[in-house]
């Protein structure tokens, strides 16, 4: 007969080695990974479901005298008219908008129940120190 415990002995692998080869190979993983290489290769002017292009963002401006959009001076029937262009697309679109510190409340509020009406839900607001 067979002793049962010399032969479960003989079975067993030492755990030590293998922890320690697994710790060397995450650590060099963490060390050799370049999340910008693989941020450079993702194009950010992707094509919707139809086959034409979208902008990756859209910024929007806020002033006392007015609004600008993608830097240029635009009415708010202007933006109007392009987010409702914009809402066509199947994926969202960021919307950036910069208000300065003479711009009003009012400017800000229509200009984000256009954003609603269009359907465009991922806002971001920020404005410049006011240097004062």
């Amino acid at each position: 007969m067979h002793n049962r415990t010399s032969s479960q002995k003989a079975l067993q692998l030492p755990m030590t080695p293998m922890i320690d080869v697994v710790c060397l190979l995450l650590i060099f993983f963490l060390v050799v990974f370049n999340p910008e290489k693989v941020q450079s290769g993702l194009d950010a002017s992707s094509t919707s479901g139809s086959g034409q292009p979208f902008p990756a963002a859209v910024g929007i401006g806020i002033t006392a005298h007015g609004y600008t959009l993608q830097g240029l001076p635009a009415s708010l029937q202007r933006i109007d008219s392009r987010l409702a262009h914009l809402a066509r697309f199947d994926a969202p679109i960021p919307i950036h908008v910069t208000c300065t510190y003479d711009s009003t409340h009012s400017q800000l509020v229509k200009l984000l129940d256009t954003c609603v009406k269009n359907k465009m839900h991922t806002i971001s607001i920020s404005a410049p120190p006011s240097g004062r």
